[in-house]
């Protein structure tokens, strides 16, 4: 089974259109997990290419938590893996940030980190005995 990381960089809006709201006039909200991780996104042909990287991605999150305006902010090297991670990221949901009582939009930043699962190695201990 594929692995894949997704760090999430939570990081204060950065849109030059909206200006910044004064220090603790703000929290940055409680951002949920996404739904799920990019594992479904991570191209089966390079997976067994044994391609990796990390993708940094910025996004947009909406008053109703879905996310648009993906860009990439750092590409991986890989376009393959640039292009699933602004799909994956399109996919999240998240609980808004909220200024007071009212649902506020931010964007946000999260590092997609593509990587092959660390392979175990064999055992050392003998096999039980059979019966």
């Amino acid at each position: 089974m594929r692995y894949l990381l997704v760090l999430f960089l939570l990081s204060p809006s950065i849109a030059l259109a909206q200006p910044n709201p004064p220090p603790g006039d703000f929290p940055r909200g409680s951002p949920a997990d996404p739904a799920r991780g990019c594992e479904f996104w991570y191209p089966p042909e390079l997976q067994r290419a044994g391609v990796t990287g990390t993708t940094v991605v910025s996004f947009h999150i909406l008053v109703s938590g879905l996310v648009n305006q993906v860009a990439i902010v750092e590409s991986s090297g890989n376009a393959d893996l640039d292009k699933a991670a602004l799909h994956c990221a399109a996919q999240w949901k998240y609980k808004p940030a909220r200024r007071g009582n009212q649902p506020v939009e931010v964007t946000q930043t999260a590092k997609i980190v593509w990587q092959l699962p660390e392979v175990a190695p064999p055992s050392s201990e003998p096999a039980p005995p059979e019966n």
